[in-house]
């Protein structure tokens, strides 16, 4: 299911943007009700931006990202340099229960949807593959789909978690935000 949140994507050439956006590492900036990770793409050094909110009742996604970008010293040049940002619906984690029927096994996004907060998606599906490959090794095609399917389903639904509860804590609003930036100092 599409939740209320969405990520906003949008491209600047590394020339448009502040020094602290341009360099070579993924970057995650965490504002208020929002938060917002750059890296680098591309052969033409374009850095890629995406804003992670939840619109308010009425608010287009380009109103939303100028509100919540304005508001921050750090991010507030983003509400007039990204003329318009592209949104997709983040979706709720789902892990399926059942991986497994016959000699068919599920992996990657059909077994499990991760949502893009730990970045774990490509990650977990490569997961998928190395257990599958492991349990293959042991040459016995049954057990090896059932042995698959069993481990990989209780660590995707852990991770899955883990992502929801981390795409949570960095778009927490006022005063909590506060809070979550002191402690992480």
């Amino acid at each position: 299911r599409a939740t209320a949140q969405l990520a906003l994507r949008a491209s600047l050439p590394k020339t448009a943007v502040p020094r602290g956006f341009a360099g070579p590492a993924t970057r995650l900036w965490l504002g208020t009700a929002c938060h917002l990770v750059s890296y680098p793409y591309g052969p033409d050094g374009r850095v890629n931006l995406v804003l992670a909110l939840t619109p308010q009742a009425g608010e287009s996604p380009d109103q939303a990202a100028r509100a919540r970008l304005s508001s921050s010293s750090v991010l507030g040049w983003l509400a007039e340099a990204v003329e318009r940002w592209q949104p997709t619906p983040l979706w709720q984690a789902s892990v399926l229960d059942c991986w497994r029927r016959g000699p068919v096994v599920l992996a990657g996004e059909s077994a499990h949807l991760m949502p893009p907060h730990r970045a774990q998606g490509f990650g977990q599906s490569l997961m998928d593959i190395a257990a599958l490959a492991e349990a293959l090794a042991a040459g016995d095609l049954p057990r090896a789909l059932s042995r698959m399917a069993t481990q990989r389903a209780t660590a995707a639904a852990s991770i899955a978690r883990r992502a929801e509860t981390a795409g949570a804590v960095m778009r927490l609003g006022q005063p909590a935000a506060g809070w979550r930036d002191k402690l992480l100092g």
